[in-house]
């Protein structure tokens, strides 16, 4: 509960709102907000001022959410199960950094240097309290050194059979992608003549058909094979506007290549300083394929040596550009469910959207944040790519969550509109105690809320629901 107390400094009283609760089991100041001489405070009280005064203003709903969604799954124990404290250990557990990572994942992800700072502008100290001070780079440098890559393994096998238990998920399907190197693994399929292949019944192509607009339809073509020692159904799909999409960026990266070439050659030949041995400008251009994420043997090199010195000469591989270039559009589906239609395997593997959309939002800078890494040990670096894990798996638990109540919303959206909803350290004129409350949800944000048995009651509080 919050209280006033004094301090004095060279004689003189100066005011502040206290805060104290048990962390780690031992009483702690979580927040200390400062307000002013006693003889404000007593004219706040005798109302010379405006009726309510804000103190203090936090952020609330979306660190709140993240909890909840952990408290079936209790990420902290689990860990700490596996590592324990070591003797004379102090501070948050292995566990508590482990969970304190994910839940600032999940909201707005910061470097272990911010975090503490990000956690004091939250309301974390009302919702599950924490030393802040210790989550510090260093203190998580050092307690991630503890983990080991078998701990960790354990952690996460834990982890996703705890998950697994509490969802219950059915899986009539395992969607492996291979996008890597599927230009290596289906070559004469590709090569299959579109005449063979055939408009599939999806959901999708039935409404482009409604439009009018079958030259846009996906096309299938289906085959045998025998794949990983068995006999398996194959599916070769045909997506017109992929072809379009993949042919111009290749022509466009294409080209740029040649451009760069272009002007690698006129400094090998005019003997430039950096472009007089062979092998540096074969890794120059190694490395500019790699930036521009191009196979390097979609031109050849050629390189003399004379008298007069090196000179280079290139030419594009029209055999490989060709073979790249009719996997354009086309996607290789290789299953074992061979009692299903064409339709139904084409629609799984187009459900898989799904897993690419959560790995798009590894890539968001303000959820889950997997880059910059920003770590350089591989202990270091498992650890934050399992927190960024864990971040997703309970972003895509929200989702789920709210998708049984009706709400279909993106975990984006879902956290953005949470994070606006505070929780304000006010004092009201005639008390004589500040005191915390809720601000009144949004229509979306009760919505969330109640979807997880809660409601904000007319005084501000937090209050479950029975649900």
């Amino acid at each position: 509960m919050a209280h006033f107390h004094v301090k004095t400094k060279k004689g003189r009283p100066y005011l502040y709102v206290r805060e104290i609760a048990r962390v780690n089991g031992k009483p702690k100041v979580i927040s200390q907000t400062y307000i002013g001489t006693p003889e404000k405070v007593a004219g706040l009280v005798r109302g010379r001022d405006e009726d309510v005064v804000t103190l203090k203003v936090e952020e609330f709903g979306a660190l709140w959410l993240s909890c909840e969604i952990d408290r079936d799954i209790d990420l902290c124990g689990l860990i700490d199960r596996i590592v324990a404290r070591a003797d004379r250990e102090t501070g948050p557990s292995i566990g508590e950094y482990f969970l304190y990572g994910v839940l600032n994942r999940m909201v707005h992800a910061v470097s272990k240097n911010k975090l503490a700072s990000w956690y004091r502008s939250t309301a974390i100290q009302h919702i599950r309290p924490v030393g802040i001070d210790e989550l510090t780079s260093q203190r998580y440098w050092e307690k991630w050194d503890r983990v080991s890559e078998a701990d960790l393994r354990k952690i996460a096998n834990a982890f996703f059979e705890r998950i697994w238990h509490v969802e219950a998920p059915s899986a009539d399907c395992l969607l492996f992608d291979t996008t890597t190197y599927s230009t290596y693994f289906a070559q004469d399929l590709a090569a299959t003549p579109l005449e063979r292949f055939e408009p599939v019944d999806t959901p999708g192509n039935r409404q482009l058909m409604t439009e009018g607009k079958h030259a846009e339809c996906l096309l299938a073509y289906r085959t045998r094979g025998d794949y990983w020692g068995k006999e398996r159904a194959v599916i070769v799909t045909y997506n017109p506007a992929s072809h379009r999409k993949q042919e111009y960026t290749f022509n466009d990266k294409l080209e740029a290549m040649r451009q760069q070439l272009l002007s690698m050659r006129a400094k090998v030949r005019d003997k430039a300083p950096l472009w007089r041995n062979e092998d540096a400008v074969r890794q120059r251009y190694l490395r500019l394929c790699v930036r521009m994420h191009m196979p390097h043997e979609l031109y050849e090199l050629t390189f003399t040596h004379s008298q007069a010195g090196l000179s280079m000469n290139f030419r594009k591989n029209a055999y490989l550009v060709g073979r790249k270039q009719a996997m354009f559009g086309k996607s290789v589906i290789i299953t074992d469910n061979t009692d299903w239609t064409t339709s139904d395997i084409v629609q799984a593997n187009l459900d898989r959207w799904q897993v690419e959309d959560r790995f798009r939002l590894s890539k968001d800078d303000e959820l889950v944040g997997v880059s910059p890494v920003r770590h350089w040990t591989d202990s270091k670096i498992r650890c934050h790519l399992f927190t960024c894990v864990a971040a997703m798996t309970y972003l895509r638990r929200i989702e789920l969550k709210l998708a049984a109540a009706g709400i279909n919303r993106t975990a984006a959206d879902i956290m953005q509109d949470m994070r606006r909803l505070h929780q304000v350290l006010s004092l009201k004129q005639g008390e004589r105690k500040p005191r915390r409350r809720l601000e009144t949800p949004s229509k979306t944000q009760a919505g969330v809320l109640s979807a997880f048995g809660y409601r904000v009651d007319a005084s501000g509080v937090l209050q479950q629901t029975g649900r």
